[in-house]
């Protein structure tokens, strides 16, 4: 299992193409949404990967405020199409 969080782009969509063809499954995140909301969706899912994309900063504070409100037993690799890695710590 697999999670997007990034907009909606020409970028999401071939992640999405990628993901599928690897015969992988997946559940997008919206990153307009609060972190509350994600948290849910990311403990549900238990991801072994998420893939973000987007402003950098706003993406990584994000991501970091909803990885610290999941209740994962594993935390997932992180992936990011921008130049920076976001930080979750």
């Amino acid at each position: 299992m697999a999670e997007l969080l990034m907009p909606k782009s020409p970028a999401a969509i071939i992640s999405e193409l990628g993901i599928l063809k690897a015969d992988c499954i997946y559940a997008p995140l919206d990153p307009s949404g609060p972190a509350t909301r994600l948290a849910k969706i990311v403990t549900a899912c238990e991801p072994r990967c998420i893939l973000t994309a987007g402003a950098a900063g706003s993406v990584a504070q994000l991501l970091g405020d909803t990885l610290a409100e999941a209740n994962l037993s594993a935390a997932p690799m992180i992936g990011s199409l921008g130049v920076e890695t976001p930080r979750t710590g």
